[in-house]
């Protein structure tokens, strides 16, 4: 038992009891420091549907901005500006009237000169044109009009989109090609991947195609440190031309070698819309791998498939995955290491290691489109999901924690473009434009991360002092009444002192003994009756400060009786109970007994005649009201003929009830009415208890 109590009272101990509510609030409400946070630092709208992307040009650490746009005569333009503003502007022939704004403009340094070039595509007719600014400082004519494609109209109306991809020394010559990709939509050309060679003027083309193309994937394969190229997309079905090659009723997977040559024939996978998404696991101890991702149609009812090929175009293993499985990545670690990354939208992440064994599940319960970009600019991707229909961005770190939501505005139907504004000295700002919206945020590792133990050691400490101080409330209010409780009993116990006296109990004994020696046996048997009664309720109820309606009209019967013998002809009593009144509530003791008492003393005593004391006991609607009432001197006359009195009972009692009032249920007030007869003389005292709103026992 002592361990129990020693272990409880260790256990409810203040220190124990707020850190346990501090652990809890942690667990319950999200009171904790993100470790990484977004602060939107400006946002707004371009009046003239402007498209901004920021790069540092010259590799000064500070980006220059790059806006395109149609000029008042409606053809292309473009400027480069700084912070003291636009430092040049150029004008080209065409219009950047593409489906897709992301492609427009490409930079790049292909002969690594410490000076990036703006490559610029505008569509002038049926025509792609290319045109060239080496260096944005030098305010010469730059090289343009470049041809690259003519392509085709479907409905009067051309949708060509041009897909960047990175540049690369395909050649060997020391100079870098830029590499694109032009894909339409419905139109029947061209659907190819170009290099074109700035230092000799060259352009090289893949060869003929039907595919509907997304994006350009650029990895090595087959371990020879060399990138091959891989244009992937989904069988759209939207070109009815059965004579060209890898129509885009079927999905494809095309790996091209740097001349851009098919590194082996195309993998066919039948099925309208029909979707294949390749990535390659590099950077590990064994040779890359090079996986896919299909997806058949729908009607079909086949699984979602991972596929494992050879750099020969042999598929060498497959694993089916959920259907709901959309995207496909090759995510690499801090440490190098390559992971395949699979999106479910509205379910969350897998995470694959290079045998196709499941690693990581991460339950994201969000839908969008899912990107890699290096958000703080640290050489590792973050996972970006892009959720249009909520216009938002969720960041997740590396590891796939961490999230961080990023409002964006704008609808983005011709894409949405990122870029990053460096400025010296601090970290890059993420800037995203989506139709002619902009918004610009710093994002990285959230300040205050380090010193949230702080936050968590100030709520530990709030709701240690709230412990404490709801505890010193409880011990005050504890003490209170425990010091109010003797202070009561202290006053019954006057009370009793006061009205049974040594001088009460000697006259009883006499009489009583007078009783017998007159041969009085059935009156003095009577006599010892009430006072074996009166005896015995104050020895049963000696510590307590209250008892039932019921002990206390009869111990005040008792008395009467007693004190009706003592003094024979001088007084008569009734007691008049309303059967109506719930006599087992509690009611402070002696509060009849000690006014029956005053009535008979100094009232009906010191009359010349027989008096009559009555006390009556009724409900008065929810309270229960009591009356002593005698027909004696009165107040007045009592006070100046009844003696001495010291007037202790009737003090005690009203201290009694307004202690008791003070921390007991219900109200007791007390009235004291001086009554006269016709011709105004005294004719005896009301005295009148009301208790209200009392906590009643229920009948027996």
């Amino acid at each position: 038992m002592f361990g129990i109590k020693r272990i409880l009272s260790v256990l409810l101990n203040p220190v124990l009891l707020s850190l346990w509510a501090t652990i809890l609030i942690l667990l319950i409400i999200p009171v904790g420091t993100d470790k990484y946070s977004a602060t939107l630092i400006e946002k707004g709208t371009y009046m003239n549907e402007q498209v901004v992307r920021y790069d540092d040009l010259d590799y000064d650490g500070k980006s220059e901005r790059i806006a395109v746009f149609h000029n008042s005569l409606g053809t292309a333009g473009l400027t480069v500006a700084n912070t003291n503003g636009v430092l040049d502007q150029w004008t080209f022939r065409g219009r950047y009237d593409f489906v897709q704004v992301p492609g427009t403009v490409i930079t790049g340094d292909r002969d690594d000169d410490g000076m990036k070039e703006i490559y610029v595509f505008t569509l002038s007719g049926d025509s792609v044109l290319l045109h060239v600014i080496p260096d944005y400082r030098d305010a010469g004519i730059p090289p343009g009009n470049r041809f690259i494609a003519r392509v085709g109209k479907r409905k009067n109306k051309y949708d060509p989109y041009i897909l960047p991809a990175e540049m690369d020394d395909l050649t060997g010559d020391g100079i870098k090609e830029l590499i694109f990709g032009i894909g339409t939509g419905y139109s029947l050309k061209p659907r190819t991947v170009f290099a074109w060679n700035a230092a000799s003027d060259t352009l090289v083309i893949s060869p003929e195609s039907g595919y509907f193309l997304q994006g350009i994937l650029q990895e090595d394969i087959d371990g020879d440190q060399e990138k091959e190229i891989i244009p992937y997309g989904y069988a759209a079905s939207n070109v009815r031309d059965s004579a060209i090659p890898y129509p885009d009723r079927n999905t494809w997977l095309m790996v091209l070698n740097r001349k851009l040559l098919f590194a082996f024939k195309p993998l066919a996978f039948p099925g309208q819309y029909s979707n294949l998404k390749p990535v390659v696991l590099s950077g590990n101890l064994h040779a890359p791998v090079l996986a896919a991702l299909y997806r058949p149609p729908e009607n079909q009812g086949d699984s979602n498939m991972l596929l494992r090929i050879d750099p020969n175009g042999k598929i060498i293993k497959k694993l089916p995955v959920p259907g709901n499985t959309q995207e496909a990545f090759s995510l690499r670690d801090k440490k190098g290491f390559s992971w395949l990354l699979l999106w479910r939208s509205r379910e969350g992440f897998d995470l694959y290691d290079t045998s196709f064994i499941l690693r990581k599940t991460v339950p994201v319960y969000t839908a969008g489109v899912v990107m890699l970009i290096d958000m703080d600019q640290d050489g590792i991707q973050e996972v970006v999901i892009s959720d249009q229909q909520r216009k938002q961005l969720l960041v997740f770190r590396n590891e796939l924690n961490h999230p961080v939501s990023l409002s964006v505005d704008g609808e983005g139907e011709k894409g949405t473009v990122f870029s990053f504004l460096k400025k010296k000295g601090q970290s890059p700002l993420f800037y995203i434009q989506s139709g002619t919206s902009f918004s610009l945020f710093q994002y990285g590792l959230n300040p205050l991360y380090k010193i949230r133990f702080l936050k968590y050691a100030g709520i530990y400490l709030s709701i240690l002092l709230f412990t404490w101080l709801v505890r010193k409330i409880q011990r005050d209010q504890l003490r209170k009444k425990q010091e109010t409780e003797k202070k009561i009993t202290e006053l019954q116990l006057q009370i009793i002192r006061n009205q049974l006296d040594p001088h009460f109990i000697m006259n009883a004994v006499n009489s009583i003994i007078v009783s017998i020696s007159d041969k009085g046996k059935e009156e003095a048997k009577q006599l010892l009756l009430h006072f074996s009664r009166l005896h015995r309720s104050l020895l049963m109820s000696s510590d307590q400060i209250q008892r039932t309606l019921q002990e206390e009209i009869e111990f005040t019967g008792n008395y009467l009786a007693l004190e009706k013998f003592r003094f024979r002809d001088k007084f008569d009593y009734h007691l008049d109970i309303d059967p109506a009144v719930n006599v087992n509530i509690q009611v402070p003791k002696m509060i009849l007994q000690i006014h029956a008492e005053n009535a008979l003393k100094h009232g009906i005593m010191l009359l010349g005649h027989r008096g009559m004391l009555v006390i009556r006991v009724h409900k008065r609607g929810e309270s229960l009201e009591m009356e002593i009432q005698d027909d004696g001197v009165g107040r007045e006359y009592a006070r100046t003929h009844g003696g001495e009195s010291t007037g202790k009972g009737l003090a005690v009692m009203e201290n009694y009830s307004q202690l008791f009032n003070r921390y007991h249920p219900g109200k007791i007030k007390t009235e004291i009415i001086d009554l006269y007869d016709d011709s105004g003389n005294p004719a005896g005292t009301r005295v009148r208890i009301l208790i209200s709103n009392r906590n009643e026992k229920p009948e027996k």
